[in-house]
């Protein structure tokens, strides 16, 4: 499955630009696409198309990233569902920048899209919930199609994308899940809070106390071996 996220970027496109398609990373800009745009002058591309738009957000490009889980796809297939789900999510509207990098164990796509479109009002994208909802969609969409795995939240809660990727590379589950599942069937063992955090520790977990903004008074839990809670 894959993993999006989105940031704006409002100065250094060159440096945005020149990172994604580092040939190091990017097997000699062997995956590197471009549309509407050419990867040695979509910098100054962008910087015109965004000086004919009436918006005045600041934001002059998006960079996107699309994260593959180890050993679900390869080079090329990674490349094809970048350039096909920013066609999903962006139809024609947007010049952009593709590179899929190759050195990591976890394959992943770089995208840096300018911020006007292309048509003549050079319209500003506008980031917000929409988009980040239309981004997951059309991510899972396509991962299905290749016959990927797709993120399966259960109701009220999520997981961040270091959890995802510790699951991924361990069938055991990250540290998190982990302490998570050890707390869910020490409830049901303990006869109270006081019982429950003597079985807690017998087991090798670490507890300590804190308070939360939201929460008030909480009890935090970690692995001897972790730095934090």
């Amino acid at each position: 499955m894959a993993y999006t996220r989105i940031h704006a970027i409002k100065a250094t496109v060159d440096r945005s630009i020149a990172y994604i398609c580092n040939p190091d990373k990017t097997d000699g800009e062997l995956f590197v696409s471009s549309y509407g745009c050419s990867a040695r002058t979509a910098a100054l591309e962008f910087a015109f198309a965004n000086g004919k738009t009436t918006g005045n957000d600041g934001n002059l490009a998006h960079h996107l990233i699309q994260s593959f889980a180890p050993g679900e796809v390869s080079f090329e297939e990674a490349h094809q569902i970048g350039m096909d789900f920013m066609k999903k999510t962006f139809d024609d509207r947007y010049a952009f920048l593709c590179s899929t990098h190759v050195d990591k164990n976890h394959i992943h796509n770089h995208f840096v899209m300018c911020s006007a479109s292309r048509d003549i009002l050079g319209r500003k994208l506008d980031d917000n919930l929409s988009l980040l909802l239309s981004l997951r969609k059309n991510n899972d969409i396509l991962c299905k199609e290749h016959g990927l795995s797709v993120i399966e939240k259960e109701k009220g809660k999520s997981q961040t994308y270091k959890e995802w990727l510790a699951e991924k590379e361990n069938p055991t589950g990250s540290n998190k899940t982990k302490i998570r599942k050890i707390i869910d069937r020490t409830v049901m063992e303990a006869n109270d809070f006081d019982h429950f955090l003597s079985l807690i520790k017998a087991q090798g977990i670490e507890t300590d106390t804190g308070t939360s903004k939201k929460y008030g008074p909480v009890t935090k839990y970690k692995f001897p071996e972790e730095k934090h809670f």
